[in-house]
């Protein structure tokens, strides 16, 4: 039965897949009510909480089974890509040929503004005089 079940899906037949994956999910559904009825009949908070909280695994494992049979059933597209930028740290990319001639605003230069501060300048101000330049040292003739 294995064997006939292998070729058939190695054949592209994935009807067995679809019928386990869809059983599996009405159980898992069948599960949750389960556990919501018996948390409802509980005596004692904990216990209570105990049963919603496996009632919700089994609903959340039954959402992730019907959406593992809608993406057999209905593929995400395949999206081709140009070119894929992976790399660790900065990287530059140059997606155009090297004999293009073309002008791309965002690359051109700001002008003739050399500078983007446009404040007034302060005067450079001496702040301790008996700092200024060192005197020569006595050295070694071979330095």
């Amino acid at each position: 039965m294995l064997e006939r079940s292998f070729k058939k899906v190695s054949n592209g037949d994935l009807s067995e897949i679809e019928e386990m994956l869809y059983t599996q999910s009405y159980a898992l559904n069948a599960i949750f009510a389960s556990m919501v009825a018996r948390s409802s009949r509980q005596e004692y908070r904990a216990n209570t909480q105990l049963f919603m909280n496996l009632a919700l695994k089994a609903q959340n494992q039954s959402r992730a089974t019907l959406q593992a049979l809608i993406q057999l059933k209905q593929p995400n597209q395949t999206a081709f890509i140009k070119q894929t930028n992976i790399a660790h740290g900065h990287q530059q990319v140059n997606n155009g040929t090297q004999f293009e001639n073309k002008s791309n605003s965002q690359n051109k230069l700001l002008g003739d503004i050399n500078d983007l501060d446009t404040r007034t300048k302060a005067a450079a101000e001496p702040i301790n005089s008996q700092l200024d330049a060192l005197e020569l040292l006595d050295r070694g003739e071979n330095s």
